[in-house]
């Protein structure tokens, strides 16, 4: 077998593209096989032209304009399934995240597998296809980098929002990144590779301002964390909230020693009521716990109580999963029996229909199944001022007995 040289490569080559071969991919193949037929036909006497000749006679006149025509149509055939595809995908990405949104707004369960659905769709299926489109359209070098840092940015904040929304964690974290990569990455490199061309520059610029408008006012829908001197001030809120029921609860146990060795004082009675009010502020202290545990999955047990004790702020940017105080070792169930029952023992002594202050409203959502999601802050202030409630009630009533 006699092996061509570069010359003889270079003139197959150029026979190949002069019949009709016009794709780099198909003529190099073309020329691998070609080659191979002609080497394998070669001896060390034959005439290179004259085998070249032969060799091509096999694929006809038309025969490389057919094989490039077949290709060209099976090429396109798959870009245009692939395109319709995606487009079956997009839109059915889109009505699931629109039913979602409907479903959460009216709180009717499924809400949140539509999302995850819909969302998985959308970042990593629909966008990596149209990327893939892209690229496979043959486009300039400056394009296909404008379409990759296109889908990145919106693979990114796409999962921003979508971790958003279901109160998973880095999703202020993802937002902001894929905006940063769409301001100082995508929007440059669209403006260079557009800019240029007087009949798409108007488009150019009113779509490089809509962008910036866009991811302004969504940048404004991120949580940014409170400054210093509000953290601080949120910090010692709570930590004066914590220290008054610890001094009400002493408070209440030096009336209560008082008290009990009076003989005129039903002591069973103000012992019941101590009896409650301590469950009731152990039931509150749990229920803070795992509340807070349910927001803040990777914070350790110790961690989520000295914070509730401490540092009230760290573990109260997010939401928690109401059902987390619906079950377990102490539940919203059994903190509105015990209050009632509270409510009772004060009536005794009191003498009349006597009711514990505290946000009925927000407690019978917390009972309600039909909400699960609810900001940490907002319930963990629920009950911490339910539990300074119960204990001043009950410092009132040891004090209207000693009188």
């Amino acid at each position: 077998m006699v092996c061509l040289n570069e010359n003889q490569v270079d003139e197959i080559r150029q026979l190949i593209e002069a019949r009709g071969a016009e794709m780099e991919e198909l003529t190099n193949d073309l020329l691998d096989h070609i080659c191979c037929m002609i080497e394998d036909r070669m001896s060390l006497e034959s005439d290179f032209h004259k085998v070249l000749q032969e060799t091509m006679a096999v694929f006809g006149n038309n025969g490389i304009r057919n094989i490039q025509d077949e290709t060209t149509f099976l090429l396109t055939k798959n870009i245009l399934a692939m395109k319709k595809t995606t487009h079956i995908i997009g839109i059915t990405s889109a009505i699931l995240l629109l039913l979602a949104t409907l479903f959460k707004i009216y709180h009717w369960p499924g809400a949140g597998m539509m999302y995850v659905l819909g969302g998985f769709l959308l970042s990593f299926i629909f966008l990596p296809l149209m990327l893939t489109i892209k690229i496979k359209e043959k486009i300039s070098k400056p394009r296909i980098w404008l379409n990759v840092a296109g889908t990145l940015s919106g693979f990114i904040m796409v999962n921003g929002i979508f971790f958003k929304v279901m109160h998973w964690p880095y999703a202020n974290m993802l937002t902001t990144a894929g905006m940063i990569i769409a301001l100082f990455v995508f929007l440059p490199l669209y403006i260079y590779a557009y800019i240029r061309n007087k009949e798409m520059r108007t488009t150019t610029i009113t779509t490089a301002v809509l962008v910036v408008g866009a991811m302004s006012m969504l940048f404004a829908l991120v949580k940014l964390h409170n400054s210093g001197v509000v953290t601080e001030a949120m910090a010692n809120i709570h930590y004066n909230m914590n220290n008054e029921i610890d001094h009400t609860i002493a408070f209440n146990e030096v009336l209560f020693n008082e008290l009990k060795n009076d003989s005129t004082v039903d002591v069973n009675l103000i012992n019941e009521v101590k009896t409650k009010a301590a469950k009731i502020n152990e039931t509150i202290q749990v229920m803070n716990l795992q509340f807070s545990l349910a927001g803040n999955e990777k914070l350790a047990e110790n961690e989520i109580k000295q914070a509730l004790d401490n540092n009230y702020p760290s573990i109260m940017n997010g939401k928690g999963d109401l059902n987390a105080i619906r079950s377990g070792s102490a539940t919203i169930e059994d903190l509105m029996l015990d209050v009632t029952n509270f409510e009772g023992l004060l009536q005794q002594v009191f003498g009349s229909e006597y009711k514990v202050n505290m946000n009925k409203s927000n407690f019978d959502i917390y009972s309600n199944s039909q909400y699960n999601d609810f900001p940490l802050e907002i319930v963990v202030n629920d009950l911490t001022f339910l539990n300074i409630e119960v204990q001043r009630q009950y410092t009132s009533l040891l004090l209207a007995i000693k009188k």
